[in-house]
């Protein structure tokens, strides 16, 4: 009885270490990828990066009161549009972005912009 278990133990072992020899390419380049993949996630979180909201806030509140602002530019622009559609900050102020000036929109927009002579 002895004997018949350690020949099964020694036949499991045997099986064992073949078949980790023949899973160990692919489980080391597995393993490295979510190591690469969890370090690289850690330094390209950008989920606290506030950096282009303070500079809409900071620039709108540099502003005077009922101010017509011209914009030319993404980050500007997109910036000052987000906070000043999206999240209501200083309604008294008009935005115009320069670019759209050469836009097959410009029609819709003088009609929007009503206030602004378009040339």
């Amino acid at each position: 009885m002895l004997y018949i278990r350690t020949c099964v133990v020694h036949v499991c072992r045997a099986q064992l270490d073949h078949c980790l020899a023949d899973l160990s390419p692919p489980v080391l380049v597995l393993a490295g990828i979510g190591l690469l993949l969890s370090s690289w996630d850690r330094e390209c979180d950008q989920s606290g990066n506030n950096v282009v909201e303070r500079f809409g806030r900071e620039l709108l509140a540099s502003f005077p009161k009922d101010s017509l602002i011209l914009t030319r530019g993404d980050l500007p622009g997109n910036s000052l549009r987000y906070l000043h559609y999206c999240q209501d900050i200083r309604p008294d102020i008009r935005l115009v972005d320069q670019e759209v000036r050469t836009s097959v929109l410009l029609p819709l927009f003088t009609i929007q912009l009503f206030y602004v002579g378009f040339y």
